[in-house]
């Protein structure tokens, strides 16, 4: 199978900025003279930075810079890039050169890390109300860590179809705590910031609900090394906006609980990838600075879900309770496959920013 590649987030941002991308009839032409090596619509999709071949970058760049070609500010735009790169020369470096430069390998189209779920979601998150609210007041937040412990109770007790009370009697088991206490726990969150808990939407009601906490590093590896539990985070341990993200809990809303309605068997998945997008807006996201997510195997759904999105074992587990966690960090000093995955999440917060400003969430 030929090797993919997809231009790098910093440059595909880079020539958005600068409007540095060639007219889409332009490189049709060009496309139309050395063969048909683009697909019709592949041009606005490696603009966006999704994965094509290294031939088809190639065409797109060799056009640029192509000294025939009346692309002059293109080229000072793509040349621009070249210099802060440290390529001194840029007229001088090859086609072959730049490509390694402004691109970075694609991971295979197995879903190595969740890349491909994560582009399969961002494709469909154009509007991001179409899948997250806030909750607008702590009577909605309390009601909605019940459907958590209900989906804990039952998930948890496998062979047995548990009534509401006897689930959510299960489910302080299985977290440890009393359902009434972490209400109040997850309330002082939303408080500090209406971020941590979010509501999940299908086609028009709430469906669901996901609790995600911003903290500090040293918390973080404090949870991590099991000398904390998660939920003993105090607002102290918050951190707005944080590189450092502990997926707390999530659960659809329990039939009983309200009328069912058709809704996306993502959308749970799509309204933690906004959550989490928008909690770790930090300058230089998975490139100057790595993001790291945790969160433990509670339920086999989480854990299922989880596993999708590239998370793997840690070896540690929740204090206590012997509950594995699972983590998922991206850096690319580490490892450039997940540009990608960088270029998605970049896209979605400046989607975010757009539709909900700062919306109740300091800073520092």
């Amino acid at each position: 199978m030929t090797p993919r590649r997809a231009f790098h987030p910093d440059f595909v941002e880079h020539m958005r900025v600068h409007e540095g991308w060639p007219l889409t009839e332009r490189i049709a032409e060009v496309v139309k003279a050395r063969g048909r090596f683009i697909q019709q619509g592949m041009y606005t999709k490696l603009k966006n930075g999704e994965p094509g071949t290294r031939r088809q970058i190639g065409v797109i760049i060799s056009y640029i810079r192509a000294p025939e070609q009346r692309v002059d500010r293109e080229r000072r735009v793509l040349d621009d890039f070249l210099r802060s790169r440290g390529v001194a020369d840029a007229a001088s470096t090859s086609d072959a050169k730049v490509i390694e430069i402004v691109s970075v390998p694609a991971p295979p189209a197995t879903g190595v890390g969740g890349i491909e779920l994560y582009n399969r979601i961002f494709d469909r998150i154009l509007f991001p109300l179409s899948y997250v609210r806030l909750f607008e007041t702590e009577e909605q937040v309390c009601e909605a860590v019940r459907w958590m412990f209900v989906e804990a109770g039952r998930q948890t007790t496998p062979g047995r179809r548990l009534g509401t009370l006897d689930a959510s009697l299960r489910g302080q088991e299985r977290v440890g705590m009393r359902m009434a206490e972490y209400e109040r726990l997850a309330a002082s969150w939303w408080r500090r910031c209406r971020w941590t808990v979010i509501k999940v939407v299908g086609t028009r009601k709430s469906v669901g609900m996901c609790i995600m906490l911003p903290v500090k590093p040293e918390w973080y590896d404090l949870v991590r090394s099991g000398s904390k539990r998660t939920y003993e985070c105090g607002l102290d341990d918050l951190q707005f906006p944080s590189a450092h993200l502990i997926a707390e809990g999530a659960a659809m809303k329990p039939s009983e609980v309200g009328v069912a309605e058709e809704h996306n068997p993502r959308c749970l998945d799509m309204a933690m990838i906004c959550q989490s997008a928008w909690l770790s807006r930090v300058a230089g996201f998975g490139e100057d600075v790595p993001v790291r997510w945790l969160t433990f195997k509670g339920t086999p759904k989480n854990t299922k879900r989880a596993l999708s999105f590239g998370f793997k074992p840690t070896g540690t587990s929740q204090r206590d309770m012997g509950i594995e966690f699972l983590e998922r960090t991206i850096d690319l000093e580490e490892d450039d496959r997940d540009a990608r995955v960088v270029g998605v999440i970049r896209r979605l917060q400046r989607r975010l920013e757009k539709v909900y400003g700062d919306t109740d969430c300091p800073t520092g």
